[in-house]
């Protein structure tokens, strides 16, 4: 059934990014295993803001998704917007905040130098939080259905 399903969606290729994160996430939930790497092809083939990809990985259970979408947050010149903070629950982005600060101030810092080995970068950061915790009991974001382990 899997494959008849995949060459009907294969014949479909003018989806929008909200088509396919839909597909992504009826393909998971009806473990439609051709329908889902259709649709990671094509959401991966697309750029995507990083709290949409937090969105549909944690929806979606794509893991590898969590760390770079992440990572992207806390080394962005911008801050995180209103919207995304309203989007992410209080602990997930009081983290996200803290890891933003202490990477924007190791950055300014005169004694800290990107070339050292101990200089403390965001994947390391984000790896020695309590994001792990945090999703994997489920209170990092609102519309989260999984229980996910944060892998990057």
């Amino acid at each position: 059934m899997n494959s008849t399903v995949f060459r009907i969606v294969k014949g479909f290729p003018t989806l929008d990014d909200t088509q396919w994160g839909a597909v992504l996430y009826l393909s998971t939930i009806w473990k439609l295993d051709s329908v889902r790497i259709l649709a990671l092809e094509k959401l991966n083939a697309q750029t995507h803001p990083p709290l949409r990809r937090i969105e549909l990985a944690l929806k979606c259970n794509v893991q590898e998704w969590l760390g770079p979408a992440y990572s992207e947050l806390c080394s962005r010149e911008e801050s995180i917007t209103l919207d995304e903070a309203r989007t992410l629950e209080i602990d997930c982005y009081h983290i996200l905040v803290q890891i933003r600060e202490q990477y924007k101030l190791c950055r300014f810092c005169k004694l800290c130098s990107a070339d050292k080995p101990d200089h403390p970068d965001i994947k390391t950061a984000i790896q020695n939080s309590d994001l792990a915790k945090i999703e994997r009991y489920g209170a990092c974001f609102s519309t989260k259905i999984y229980e996910v382990k944060l892998k990057i």
